[in-house]
């Protein structure tokens, strides 16, 4: 009980902290990683009155959001000196930074190239900054000219065929490969998840999920995004054992329906990678958009589950509640149902009411016991929870040693009933232990758990 409530006041602490404490590199990190998820490059020709000649070019960085999400351009804005004013779009509730002087053009494309983007986005901004150049350094222009900007732009964003980063190594690109180019840190994530990441809830299974969806040319990064995690989360060996062989973060191809592309997905829902590893990775980092309000709700949804206080009904309600207030639910244009007569003042309050709830019952009376060996107990039944376990297993036969990653492919290699084997493993922490019939020593190992 007290363990977590002291995990829960680290997490608020080191989240206070990390508002107070980024710097002028992490916000250009951030940005860039933001840029891979919603920016745009583009270049536009504007043609004489009988549309036979062209006059003049426009070239164009522009981000465009949800109308809630205006303070995110501003601040954009304000940190990076930016004299553009974000504009607005009442009739499609949409908000929009466009910008355009060559002078912050140049400020922006000296942040691309100190942090490059990692998505082919990458590519794009290659041939938006070989035009620019072009343009801006051909002191008479000329139909060639003209000629050969049509034609970069007719090779950017959805007209881009050509996803291979070595055809760009002649015009600037730092590598031959996506493996080699794409370099990831912290603020570049939290950027992208901003913008292209999830925090979602499954309501009638009580299942909080974490995921990252990109097109499928972006396969390549969300593997680096993958060995990122694994390597920046603070992962024990056995930990990292387990993430090899099992889909703890799963990567997985998703087919096109209707008219939609097919899609990558870098996918988390394993309730003590969420809670454990993943919260705290981004309690230390200050979020810039709206995206921090459902991120703080889904923190409560995930404390909740680890907690196994969601099994009340009363609570799972409450979790219920709670989870109308993320994501396009809690956005001043979602036609609301569940809150029809509640103004937003309102939910938030109520949302607010419903955390603090949690947290005292998290706290307080805590439904499962988390125990050495990976295993969890029900703190009412005294038993054994089989589904919530995480271990892995090792099984000793003289100076031999193999590693299974569940009971049951232990149990098989032992040739014995995994009831059996479970009998056998009666301590509960991780030291090796007898099993008769099968004359070996097992070891039950713990994975994705902090002392």
């Amino acid at each position: 009980m007290n363990k977590m409530k002291e995990t829960m006041m680290k997490m608020t602490q080191m989240n206070m902290k990390a508002m107070n404490s980024t710097t002028s590199m992490e916000f250009k990190q951030w940005f860039v990683g933001f840029s891979d998820a919603e920016g745009m490059f583009m270049l536009s020709p504007y043609y004489s009155k009988d549309k036979l000649k062209i006059k003049s070019w426009s070239f164009m960085y522009s981000v465009t959001l949800h109308i809630d999400d205006i303070q995110t351009l501003k601040t954009i804005k304000e940190n990076l000196n930016l004299t553009k004013e974000v504009t607005l779009d009442i009739n499609e509730n949409l908000c929009r930074l466009r910008i355009q002087s060559k002078e912050e053009l140049m400020l922006l494309m000296r942040i691309f190239d100190e942090f490059p983007l990692n998505t082919t986005k990458y590519l794009n901004y290659l041939d938006f900054k070989r035009a620019f150049n072009l343009y801006y350094r051909t002191k008479i222009r000329t139909y060639e000219l003209d000629k050969e900007l049509l034609n970069i732009k007719n090779m950017m964003n959805n007209k881009r065929t050509d996803f291979d980063i070595n055809n760009y190594v002649k015009y600037g690109a730092d590598a031959t490969t996506w493996d080699n180019h794409i370099k990831i840190n912290r603020y570049w994530l939290l950027g992208m998840v901003e913008g292209d990441g999830s925090f979602n809830y499954s309501r009638e299974e009580a299942v909080p999920t974490f995921m990252i969806m990109l097109t499928e040319t972006e396969k390549c990064l969300l593997y680096s995004i993958k060995d990122f995690l694994k390597n920046n989360l603070g992962f024990d060996k056995y930990s990292l054992m387990m993430i090899e062989n099992s889909p703890v973060i799963g990567v997985r191809y998703q087919k096109g329906r209707m008219n939609s592309k097919p899609t990558w997905h870098l996918k988390i829902k394993n309730r003590r990678v969420l809670y454990t590893y993943l919260i705290p990775f981004f309690d230390n980092m200050t979020f810039f958009s709206k995206k921090n309000e459902s991120y703080q709700i889904w923190r409560m949804l995930c404390l909740a589950v680890y907690s196994g206080i969601y099994t009340d009904p009363k609570i799972k309600h409450w979790l219920t509640l709670l989870s109308y207030n993320m994501n396009s639910f809690s956005l001043s244009t979602y036609n609301d149902k569940m809150y029809k007569n509640d103004s937003r003042a309102e939910r938030v309050m109520i949302s607010e009411e419903i955390k603090q709830n949690i947290i005292n019952e998290a706290n307080n009376n805590p439904k499962v016991k988390y125990l050495k060996d990976g295993r969890v107990m029900n703190l009412d039944t005294n038993k054994i929870i089989h589904s919530y376990g995480s271990s892995m297993y090792m099984v000793k036969n003289g100076e031999e040693i193999k590693v299974f990653y569940s009971l049951l492919d232990c149990a098989k290699y032992l040739n014995i009933m995994s009831t059996t084997l479970s009998r056998n493993l009666i301590l509960s922490d991780s030291s090796w232990q007898w099993v008769k019939k099968a004359k070996v020593f097992v070891r039950r190992m713990p994975t994705f758990q902090k002392d």
